[in-house]
């Protein structure tokens, strides 16, 4: 969960557990996430960096993995 990043409300106002994933990673049908992990870190943002890696397919090639640093 990477909202909000100081605590379970949003302006004062109880949010729910199942509503605050609210940043996510989407991809195509040829890339698939195979890790992903919220990076704990201060800064001015009250949302949380996700940081996945991605397997590409391709159809003649097969499925590679794509490192994320």
């Amino acid at each position: 969960h990477t909202f909000p990043m100081h605590g379970a409300d949003f302006g004062g106002l109880p949010v729910p557990h199942r509503l605050m994933r609210l940043d996510m990673i989407f991809c195509s049908p040829e890339l698939i996430p195979t890790s992903c992990r919220v990076v704990r870190m201060h800064g001015e943002s009250d949302h949380l960096p996700v940081l996945a890696t991605l397997g590409w397919h391709h159809k003649k090639i097969g499925f590679n993995r794509i490192s994320s640093g």
